[in-house]
């Protein structure tokens, strides 16, 4: 096995404590500036333990401290000028209630909602025919699927859209002049289909 002998030279520094039967090696670099506090505008790589330090002394999430108290689901905080205000955060849906509500409990409520109508408890639907059960009685509306002229009940768009289509946008008509058996000049509107 080879022998590697280091040896002090430029930039680099040897200390062997042999009481401790340790051996130090340093090296400075003058390419760098490494920073031993934070700063705003140095682009300076930074020492470890500042970076470590300065992040100890933040918290992970909200907690309770100066200015700030946390009861339950309601956070109060004193703010600039002494005054005070309170935030309640409901655990429920409320019809009357304006205060914000958690995210789960809006998540849970749009859970139990459809998409699109789709039949179930007082809701049948049959092709056009969608037949409800109202509070005090039971109702039915059909959508008729094409024109009447006695129907009372709703029309598909699309069947009111082909109607349209092929209704002319405005009547056309043509001046004519012409004259009459005793002589008369007469101009008309001629209109054209």
């Amino acid at each position: 096995m080879a022998n590697l002998t280091l040896k002090s030279g430029a930039n680099i520094t040897l200390t062997e404590d042999s009481s401790a039967g340790t051996l130090t090696i340093s090296a400075t670099d003058t390419k760098y500036t490494i920073d031993s506090t934070l700063s705003s505008t140095s682009t300076n790589p930074i020492q470890n333990k500042v970076v470590y330090n300065a992040l100890a002394g933040k918290q992970d999430k909200l907690t309770a401290g100066t200015g700030i108290s946390i009861s339950g689901n309601t956070i109060s905080c004193t703010v600039s000028g002494g005054s005070g205000g309170s935030i309640t955060v409901d655990s429920t849906m409320s019809p009357t209630s304006t205060n914000p509500v958690q995210n789960k409990v809006i998540y849970s409520a749009l859970q139990g909602k459809q998409n699109t109508l789709t039949a179930g408890t007082g809701i049948s639907i049959n092709g056009n025919i969608i037949s409800c059960t109202v509070s005090g009685g039971g109702g039915t509306v059909t959508v008729d699927s094409s024109l009447s002229s006695t129907s009372t009940n709703p029309v598909q768009n699309k069947v009111i859209y082909t109607a349209l289509q092929n209704k002319q946008d405005k009547i056309n008509y043509e001046t004519w002049t012409f004259t009459t058996v005793s002589g008369t000049t007469v101009t008309k509107k001629v209109y054209i289909a």
